[in-house]
């Protein structure tokens, strides 16, 4: 498979490039052998770059290839550029791109569904790696895509994503750029790849020789003394000297060294010069559409049957001015392109890109092809004004900056009192949000309202008489716009006067009604520190709009809001019931993406809480396949730490290592970063991991998000408090825990920081202040009085028997926590009982109690644990037997975890990363860095090695 770019363009003689194409073939080699690699061809416009990298292509038989080329009319579209090479791009119909396309079309944002930009971009590129990993499962992959300086910024994230894997897969990435082209993005991609060790091929001038070899190719036949002499002035450049010497040899450049050109630009015109005038005419046309065009586009431009442009396309291609691929026809080299396009006066370039713009939306073609042109072109009609409106959603959908820059000269051109100016602002608005430009939506959308004439004249259009599919008027719409853009800044406070007001005065349907009464209880929670009171009346109100309107959409959000507010109270079966009724609302509605929307979390997060561990990673894994298809992004983040949070818990401390690192790849709206280091550093303490732990350190001392996240499991102050006290600093470590216990009962949410209680009670017994930790469990007592919280409880039980020095009642925590799998802590339960049990003088049933943790520590490799309960019982004579349990190894096969060796026999199978996270219900990016892992102990490059390595201990 072979797409636009280098994959099709007719291939030059390269002459004087023998080396550069061995390099390249000994890529190619070693991409079939599974080791992928990454070549950067740069040099000079003209030296050669598009057809090395087309001899690349024609010389990986036996591999898929998927070429393309970036255009610099298409930066401002994300995922032009590699979609042009994925084949997923504007008219595409691949079955295995469809989800691509339809992702790039906003197909799966029905009406009424809220998606950011930025979710979306996330959503994209996880849909191309998958695509490309499920490639690379196949066989050996190619991607190769030319004038890498011009692609857009979407596009080299996903190139960056894919260099860090490939050496791990037979996936040869391969580009060429312009020498000297630099930009934040490009240059933060280059340099990803010089650190992967990037095969950088740079281009110089060729030889005498090749350059004598070329001319003759150029003219056919051999050249004079003469010619070659005047041919220097190309300075080696392959194209100037094809271009120069076609120019001298046909009479549009005069023999004598005193008037040979004095640039590449100049030459390619004079020769152009020698086509017809038809040619002359049609061509700057041509040019104006783009590096590639199609013969339909051409025709529809120019207002011409494209029977009649036949001779002229016919008259090019002779000419090597075009070249024709599989469904277009595309310029030879940029130069020819720019030459044509530099010959037109520039009133002349903006009247064609008007005329291209409006020719390309009568003819259907993608929103974005022809928005591109009407941007240039710099002026807008009554006609184009008109198709912009009923396009602006799609456009927006597709490339929200360009529909945002669009729209807003749109706005500035229409009649401010005509029937378009408040669909036209509300269309403006709404693509600024998804553009991220979030104070740019919020003025626009407030211009709206004004333009509008107010929510009130809104309100006499009955609108609060309109149903739940009904949005015909906008300004419950801008109204929405206003409010997400003052949330995306941080601004609360105005968010909810927004939204209050919208729900005071009346103009919004029901189902509109319900949503922002969910986003009213998202705000109270966030600004009421005193306890989830409001929030819980207002989700109240949410429940009740939504179900009297019958859309379950609205039902959900209201649902939802309740679910989460009686989460946040600790009531965790009443949110369990309400969040399987939001999500069994939007099992009605059917197929939505809303990133906002995750009742599905909150389901999961109240079963782990509840025990009910096997249901939890079930909806753990239902929540997931939802988010990656556009429903619950927004949380997708703080997803994956919930899934860290359960690894950590239940002992499987790599998995949660690499939840946390699968996390730090998801958008984080919610500030959960700092959970995530918090966590990070709990594993890092109790392996004594000080490297890891010192990298972390900084990003421990950073404040708390404020919002829905101060409403999850205290991580960082956990982590950070016990960092503290593995370097021995046991007065900050205490002040810490207190600090963060205290913040959580002034809040009443007590549930957050519940696993804090039993370090803080250790602690408060080493250092004199158990009347202050017994304060802090008779906190947690009096929130339990009337709640089923069974690890509440437990941490509860566990700090008043470590605070009353009373074994049995720590062997009885202990068992508790054996009973429902939280290895570590029932492992610290029974040192403090060893502990305990020692100073009694019991030392059998202290050595039994110690050999019990100790297993479980080597099993943790909790090494950190392991060394204190030997200290603290070595104190009172007891020690382990010589050999005691074994720590797992750091290299070879005994190093795997349960879950790498199940990715690792999965993978020999010869499935791919989606394929493997579909059978272990997880996403590709964790199994991604279970390979990665996995790769590293075993002292491997590649998976092709991990496949051969598994058949050969399985034969």
């Amino acid at each position: 498979m072979s797409h636009g770019g280098a994959g099709q363009a007719r291939l030059a003689s390269l002459v004087g490039r023998e080396p550069e194409q061995d390099r390249l073939a000994a890529a190619v080699q070693a991409a079939r052998a599974g080791r992928g690699r990454i070549v950067l061809i740069s040099g000079e416009p003209g030296i050669g770059k598009t057809a090395l990298l087309a001899s690349l292509v024609a010389r990986s038989a036996g591999a898929r290839v998927a070429s393309g080329a970036a255009e610099e009319l298409e930066r401002r579209i994300p995922f032009a550029a590699i979609t042009d090479c994925l084949g997923a791009g504007a008219g595409a119909a691949g079955r295995d791109t469809a989800e691509i396309t339809a992702l790039l079309r906003g197909s799966h944002r029905p009406p009424g569904g809220t998606l950011a930009r930025v979710d979306t971009e996330f959503l994209i590129t996880e849909a191309i790696l998958g695509l490309v990993d499920g490639w690379c499962a196949a066989g050996p992959v190619v991607l190769a895509m030319d004038d890498l300086q011009w692609a857009d910024p979407a596009s080299l994230l996903v190139l960056h994503r894919l260099g860090r894997v490939t050496g791990q897969l037979p996936l040869l990435i391969a580009a060429a750029c312009r020498s000297g082209a630099t930009g934040p993005d490009l240059d933060r991609l280059l340099r990803s790849w010089e650190a992967r060790d990037a095969d950088h091929i740079s281009l110089g001038p060729l030889d005498e020789r090749s350059v004598a070899v070329l001319t003759g190719q150029a003219i056919g036949t051999r050249p004079a003394p003469g010619l070659l002499g005047m041919i220097t002035a190309a300075a080696g450049n392959p194209l100037y000297v094809i271009e120069l010497a076609r120019a001298l040899a046909s009479g549009t450049a005069v023999a004598g060294a005193s008037v040979v050109p004095e640039s590449l630009i100049t030459v390619v015109t004079r020769r152009l010069a020698g086509l017809s005038d038809r040619a002359r005419e049609i061509l700057p046309v041509s040019a104006i559409l783009g590096p590639g065009f199609t013969v339909a586009e051409l025709s529809a431009v120019l207002a011409t049957p494209a029977l009649e442009l036949i001779g002229v396309v016919q008259e090019a291609v002779a000419a090597g001015v075009l070249t024709a691929e599989a469904d277009r026809l595309v310029f030879r080299h940029e130069v020819i392109r720019q030459a044509l396009v530099e010959g037109l006066p520039a009133s002349a370039r903006n009247a064609l890109h008007l005329q291209a713009g409006q020719a390309l939306a009568a003819a259907g073609a993608p929103v974005e092809r022809a928005a591109q042109h009407l941007l240039a072109g710099m002026t807008l009609d009554r006609r184009t004004l008109a198709w912009l409106a009923g396009s602006a959603d799609r456009l927006s959908a597709r490339a929200p900056a360009l529909a945002a820059d669009l729209l807003r000269r749109a706005v500035d051109t229409a009649d401010p009192a005509g029937a378009q100016a408040v669909p036209l602002r509300l269309a403006l608005a709404g693509a600024l949000l998804r553009a991220g430009r979030f104070a740019d939506a919020e003025a626009a959308a407030g211009e709206g309202l004004a333009v509008h004439g107010g929510p009130r004249a809104a309100g006499r259009l009955g609108a609060g008489d309109r149903g739940a599919g009904d949005g015909a008027d906008p300004g419950g719409q801008l109204r929405w716009v206003l409010v997400q853009a003052s949330l995306n800044q941080g601004h609360v406070p105005e968010a909810l006067r927004q939204t209050q007001q919208a729900l005071e005065d009346g103009d919004l349907s029901r189902a509109e009604r319900a949503r922002f009464h969910g986003l009213a209880a998202q705000c109270l929670h966030v600004l009421s520190p005193g306890g989830p009171g409001p929030a819980m009346q207002a989700a109240e109100g949410a429940r009740a709009e939504g179900v009297a309107s019958g859309d379950p959409v609205a039902m959900a959000y209201g649902l939802q809001a309740v679910a989460g507010a009686s989460r946040w109270q600790g009531r965790f079966c009443q949110a369990l019931d309400l969040a399987g009724q939001a999500v069994a609302a939007l099992d009605r509605a059917g197929p939505i993406a809303d990133s906002q929307l995750d009742p599905q979390l909150i389901r999961a997060n109240c079963l782990l809480d509840l025990d009910r561990d096997a249901e939890a990673q079930e909806a753990y894994a239902a929540d997931l396949r939802l988010a990656e298809r556009g429903t619950g992004t927004f949380f997708l983040c703080l997803h994956h730490l919930s899934v860290a949070r359960m690894c950590f818990l239940t002992g499987r401390w790599d998995d949660a290592l690499s939840e946390i690192s699968t996390a730090r790849e998801a958008p984080d709206h919610l500030g959960v970063g700092v959970h995530l280091d918090g966590l990070a550093a709990l594993v890092a303490v109790h392996r004594q991991d000080r490297d890891e732990l010192a990298a972390l350190r900084a990003a421990l001392d950073r404040p708390l998000a404020s919002g829905t996240v101060r409403h999850t499991i205290d991580d960082r102050s956990w982590g950070r408090g016990l960092a503290l006290l593995a370097d021995g600093e046991r007065d900050a470590a205490f002040g810490v825990l207190c600090h963060a216990w205290q913040e959580c009962v002034t809040g009443n949410r007590e549930y957050c920081g519940h696993y804090l209680l039993p370090d803080l009670a250790a602690l408060a017994v080493q250092l004199g202040e158990v009347p202050a930790a017994r304060q802090a469990v008779a906190a947690l007592d009096r929130y339990l009085a009337d709640r089923v919280a069974p690890s509440l409880h437990r941490s509860a039980r566990f700090a008043t028997a470590i605070l009353d020095g009373d074994p049995g009642a720590l062997l009885d925590v202990a068992a508790a926590y054996a009973a429902v799998g939280r290895p570590l802590l029932e492992s610290q339960a029974r040192e403090h009982a060893a502990d305990l049990l020692a100073a009694a003088g019991r030392a059998g049933q202290a050595r039994i109690q110690l050999e019990a943790a100790q297993d479980c520590y080597a099993r943790l490799d909790a090494v950190w644990d392991a060394a204190r309960a030997d200290a603290r019982l070595r104190t009172h004579g007891i020690r382990r037997g010589a050999h005691g349990p074994r720590r797992r190894p750091k290299s070879g096969w005994a190093a795997l975890t349960e879950t790498e060796r199940k990715v690792a026999a999965l993978l020999a199978e010869g499935l791919s990363n989606p394929d493997i996270a579909a059978r272990m219900f997880t996403s590709r990016r964790t199994v991604q860095y279970h390979v990665s892992n996995i790769l590293a102990k075993l002292g491997l490059s590649s998976r092709v090695e991990l496949a051969t390595l598994v058949a050969r201990r399985a034969g």
